[in-house]
């Protein structure tokens, strides 16, 4: 029975990863880092913390904790990626009717993101939705990252909801991994991406435009 609908945020509730990937094009450049496509590619849905992890002394990140290194560089591209998002911080009909549906229904909302925590209080609340949400988990909040279901765990344990009752929502591929590795059902986000990169969706669907309750609620019939 659906009782919990569980968000990504960056992809899902906001159409921000062509910003994103400018924002990390001109920190680079600024930083005379060298990265290559190959090497964006191989962290594809990642979170920053973990991008930094595996970039490591390529991109020569200066020594100490990489907790306080995310958090300072979090800040700096958020203060670079606020222009570029302008347009895209504003309420979205189709994203609030769902949701508003959601919980005239008591179904409970939570969203699951691997951003910091203040930049997507910042996001949530100009985007109109902060005061619907019931539980925010943001990358502050668990140790593991995606592909690993710590933060859908966290979600759904903090909106005290079983996971087999909840929908996960995602706009990567290792997203629907978490999603299903945490019993939860898995709906796919694919924007401008190609459906088969979401091998282990229940559901794609191009953005939350296309989706209805009462198509969620089929989700769950044998």
């Amino acid at each position: 029975m659906l009782k919990a609908l569980i968000f990504d945020m960056d992809g899902v509730l906001i159409d921000s990863i062509g910003a994103i990937k400018e924002v990390f094009s001109m920190y680079i450049k600024k930083h005379n880092i060298d990265l290559t496509e190959e090497d964006f590619e191989a962290v594809k849905g990642m979170s920053l913390r973990d991008k930094l992890m595996i970039w490591g002394n390529k991109i020569k990140l200066p020594g100490g904790d990489i907790y306080d290194l995310f958090s300072k560089i979090s800040q700096e591209l958020f203060q670079m990626e606020k222009g570029l998002l302008k347009d895209k911080l504003h309420p979205d009909p189709d994203v609030i009717h769902l949701i508003q549906s959601a919980k005239a229904k008591a179904i409970k909302i939570g969203v699951a993101t691997m951003s910091a925590r203040p930049r997507a209080e910042v996001i949530l609340k100009k985007i109109g939705i902060r005061n619907l949400i019931d539980t925010l988990v943001t990358v502050e909040d668990i140790k593991k990252h995606r592909p690993d279901p710590e933060a859908l765990q966290l979600a759904a344990s903090l909106l005290k909801i079983e996971p087999k009752n909840c929908i996960a929502f995602d706009d990567a591929s290792i997203g629907m991994g978490a999603a299903k590795k945490a019993g939860m059902i898995a709906v796919g986000v694919t924007r401008n991406k190609s459906p088969e990169e979401f091998v282990n969706a229940d559901l794609t669907i191009k953005d939350l435009s296309e989706i209805k309750l009462e198509k969620l609620f089929q989700l769950f019939k044998p």
